[in-house]
């Protein structure tokens, strides 16, 4: 972990202004370049698994090695190699819901679910794409300022875009599902999943009970805007460079519908946990939008990257 990163108002202040200006001449712009070339959405190649049987997947998915860039801190992998060009994972079914969603109604470049089958405790295993390139963690020394701009403003427009995602679900906390799912997302939960919340006023309810402890919080919990789609964990880890420069995000398990400054303080915390570059720090105000008011909301009760 790093060093902890003190907040100074008057900074914040600036900071934000610079912000928002630089994102409305981006976003004007975005909106005449989409209106004279819009984005296509990612195309779909065939694989030679796409033929095979169930039980024929499941049998290669056992016997199959692990993807390295998966490996999580226990020693795990978390997706599993299936053939040269797909890879297979567990997940919940909301995860799987998810990417649907964004590769249905964006244009963001997220790895295509060839195939889904049940299991037996209520996951999914899906087979995905696999996108060649680099994390961008691994790449980042490398490039260059205007290549690091270019991609701070491509993730930019990939967290507008979730946000304009619309389902039956909108409207209550969390994973896309018929009924309420916990919550996840450490930078705000902690390390456990935290609900279910029925509608948005519970969780607004939640956080504000937990203000009640600090009586020097004048502010509720900010629920002023409506919950967005938000991907939770938009680390280095989560940004994959094509080996044709193209931008992926991968990794949807903490996705969920969440009040929109939700993506600032996830992208914060993940930076904070993979001890990120400053490079890379500077940049997530405008990747996420400059949510520092309600940063220092969240520090006062104790639930912040830094508790």
């Amino acid at each position: 972990m790093g060093e902890q990163r003190r907040i100074y108002p008057g900074k914040r202040t600036y900071q934000r202004i610079l912000c928002l200006s630089a994102l409305w001449i981006f976003d004007t712009v975005s909106i005449f370049l989409g209106i004279f070339a819009p984005s296509k959405r990612p195309g779909v190649k065939p694989s030679e698994c796409d033929d095979w049987s169930d039980d024929e997947i499941m049998q290669r998915f056992r016997s199959m090695p692990g993807l390295e860039s998966s490996l999580d801190r226990c020693g795990n992998h978390k997706v599993r190699w299936l053939c040269g060009d797909t890879v297979c994972k567990w997940v919940d079914p909301p995860e799987a819901l998810i990417i649907e969603l964004v590769r249905s109604q964006t244009t963001i470049p997220t790895p295509h679910i060839r195939r889904k089958i049940l299991g037996e405790w209520e996951d999914v295993l899906i087979m995905m794409e696999y996108i060649e390139g680099k994390q961008l963690s691994e790449c980042w020394p490398s490039l260059s300022f205007w290549s690091r701009l270019r991609i701070a403003f491509t993730l930019h427009r990939y967290v507008r875009q979730l946000r304009q995602i619309r389902t039956p679900y909108s409207s209550v906390p969390g994973p896309p599902s018929e009924t309420p799912q916990d919550c996840s997302g450490p930078a705000y939960f902690g390390m456990r999943p935290i609900g279910p919340f029925p509608d948005y006023a519970s969780l607004s309810y939640f956080f504000n009970d937990l203000a009640r402890s600090n009586p020097w919080i004048r502010e509720p919990f900010d629920d002023s805007r409506p919950l967005v789609l938000t991907h939770n964990d938009l680390s280095m880890r989560n940004i994959i460079i094509g080996v044709d420069g193209k931008v992926w995000i991968i990794d949807w398990g903490w996705a969920g519908f969440y009040p929109e400054w939700f993506e600032y303080m996830s992208t914060q915390f993940a930076a904070e946990n993979d001890d990120a570059p400053d490079p890379w720090w500077r940049f997530i105000p405008f990747i996420a939008g400059p949510y520092f008011m309600q940063e220092r909301w969240m520090h006062s009760i104790g639930c912040s990257v830094y508790w």
